[in-house]
């Protein structure tokens, strides 16, 4: 050990008691790792909504408002509470806005200590998702203009002055396309659907109808050497446009003639979110070694249709993580030297305070991990034919390969305009296995969440 502090520190002679001093003051000073937004992500992964939700009810640490705020969301959202949670993705998405502006004083302060000092202020498709989820309440609400709001600040996030070359995702602009369906802009859901579709590895959506079918896997390249520092991306998985061949845990049954046109017939559009985004190493994202599920829309033991997955949140995790590699770098090399010099100009007055003040800083020297972590890995879309009168439906959970996982009953919030059913999914079962409670609470009007501007 002594030696390990030598080569660190030069010719310095470290007093032990300084240096078991500042190793025990290092949980102190990073905050350790027992938090209230640590209890409530175990919580809500564990189905215990109610109790996830009164863990983020104290002021967060301003540093991380906006990631409070965006968590607490997600879990208000699965309890059913859409107004409540509509309410902190906006507050989240005001706070990472006013942060685009930089702040020079903690930009100072994170070139000493580290980058977790800094406000969180997320990454481009954190802040596209922030606006889809939020449509998301929206839409369980059936606000259909709040939700087109929504949808054009989807579009505003996706453009390139606001996203640079970080990825997009499809289902984000499925989503914009469908909020501007359903309020008869039918011209730019096109457009949408169009760049959805364009963006999309796995689904095919015609954007005249947004309709989806599963897209034929592109031919493998040569696999040739990574590019060192880079992860390869995940090859498309082709999914079974039907259940495959075999007996399966729930017998197939075709959708009736009378499902297929009429005029009893609906469509019903849902939004399924499943699996679990991984957690971030300090080297950014690896892909987990997870396939993807997709999801067969059931009513009363008929298959009325499947899923297709537009989007892999952990995939836009790793490419955001590889375009911030090369900047983060180099802001720890310059950080390194900060944190030398400094050290060594207080070595000059005192040799074991020197010492003392290299090691806090450079222990100090941990990743900034913080992300959204509550969010789905899969992002998918269903849109099928249903009865006019359908009030609930089942949600069949399959491998690719066909193999049912889990099934989630739907009853509510199942929204309705003209002839389209609107439902939000996500595969996660409160504990005891009780659909999520709805809590009552007021709609959201303009002049609440929402200032004038952002008015349809």
């Amino acid at each position: 050990m002594r030696n390990v502090l030598r080569r660190a520190c030069g010719s310095f002679r470290p007093s032990w008691a300084l240096a078991l001093a500042a190793a025990a003051a290092l949980p102190l000073l990073g905050g350790g790792c027992s938090t209230p937004l640590g209890a409530a992500r175990r919580d809500f992964y564990a189905g215990r909504f109610e109790r996830a939700d009164q863990a983020l009810s104290n002021a967060p640490p301003a540093k991380d408002k906006a990631l409070y705020l965006m968590e607490r969301g997600t879990i208000r959202q699965a309890r059913g509470a859409y107004p409540e949670s509509a309410r902190d993705y906006i507050a989240a998405s005001d706070e990472l806005a006013r942060l685009q502006t930089y702040s020079v004083s903690k930009g100072a302060t994170s070139l000493v200590i580290n980058d977790n000092v800094q406000d969180f202020s997320g990454v481009p498709y954190e802040r596209t998702l922030l606006h889809a989820f939020t449509a998301h309440n929206h839409l369980a609400l059936a606000d259909w203009d709040n939700a087109a709001v929504e949808a054009r600040r989807i579009i505003t996030s996706l453009q390139p002055e606001h996203r640079g070359t970080y990825p997009e995702d499809a289902y984000s602009r499925y989503v914009a396309g469908f909020c501007l369906e359903m309020i008869d802009d039918d011209s730019n859901a096109a457009l949408q659907y169009s760049k959805a579709s364009a963006l999309a590895k796995r689904a095919a959506i015609k954007p005249a109808t947004g309709r989806l079918t599963p897209k034929r896997a592109a031919a493998k390249p040569a696999v040739g050497k990574a590019e060192t520092g880079q992860m390869p991306p995940i090859p498309p998985v082709e999914l079974p446009a039907s259940p495959p061949a075999g007996p399966p845990a729930v017998p197939p049954a075709e959708v009736p003639a009378e499902l297929q046109r009429g005029t009893n017939t609906a469509e019903l559009v849902c939004f399924i979110l499943a699996g679990r985004l991984p957690a971030p190493e300090a080297d950014g994202y690896g892909y987990e070694a997870e396939l993807p599920v997709y999801a067969e829309i059931r009513y009363r033991g008929q298959r009325l249709g499947r899923s297709h997955i537009l989007a892999d949140t952990a995939e836009l995790a790793s490419l955001t993580a590889q375009k911030e590699a090369l900047r983060k770098a180099a802001k720890t090399a310059t950080r390194v030297v900060i944190k030398k010099v400094i050290s060594h100009q207080v070595e000059q007055k005192n040799e074991s305070l020197g010492v003392l003040t290299w090691l806090l800083l450079l222990l100090l020297e941990q990743p900034d991990t913080r992300c959204w972590e509550t969010l789905p890995r899969w992002l998918e879309v269903a849109r099928v034919n249903c009865p006019a009168d359908l009030k609930e439906f089942d949600v069949v959970f399959k491998t690719p390969a066909g193999t049912p996982v889990r099934t989630l009953h739907v009853t509510q919030p199942i929204q309705r305009r003209r002839n389209i059913l609107v439902a939000v999914c996500r595969d996660l079962a409160p504990a005891g296995g009780a659909p999520p409670s709805r809590v009552q609470s007021q709609p959201i009007e303009f002049g609440g969440p929402y200032p004038p501007d952002r008015r349809p």
